[in-house]
């Protein structure tokens, strides 16, 4: 697995190569990318792309207590999983190429150790390979 992390301002992007049997059907699953950026009021804002793949769910874990998660565009309904963990799901049965969200962890300021991991949901019925958005901190 390679990754590779480019800091650019409160922005974090993530790349990672998977490895094979991906849902492509070729010889690797997709690169996965995303950021998460601290917006107004506490709210940490991310997204992610895979590729080809459309993105029809996510796990989205954090190392410090979620308060809640929720897409403002209404493509994903997401439920809590535990404290620190929700799960998302396409509402519409068509996701758009790249999959965005937003979150409030609690305390409601951004720490600057947040770590944020996705697991991508891909094509409705395929698990993609955790990630990992470093916090925007």
């Amino acid at each position: 697995m390679r990754r590779a992390l480019v800091l650019a301002g409160a922005t974090v992007a993530v790349a990672v190569a998977v490895g094979a049997g991906g849902s492509t059907g070729g010889a690797s699953s997709p690169e996965c990318q995303g950021h998460a950026r601290l917006r107004h009021h506490g709210w940490v804002n991310f997204a992610f792309a895979c590729g080809r793949d459309a993105p029809t769910g996510f796990r989205i874990r954090a190392n410090h207590r979620i308060r809640t998660v929720e897409d403002p565009d209404l493509v994903y309904a997401c439920q809590r999983v535990s404290v620190r963990e929700w799960d998302c799901n396409d509402i519409h049965s068509g996701a758009p190429d790249r999959a965005h969200a937003r979150l409030r962890v609690k305390p409601p300021r951004c720490e600057p150790d947040l770590v944020l991991r996705v697991k991508p949901r891909l094509n409705f019925n395929h698990w993609g390979r955790r990630f990992t958005l470093v916090g925007p901190c």
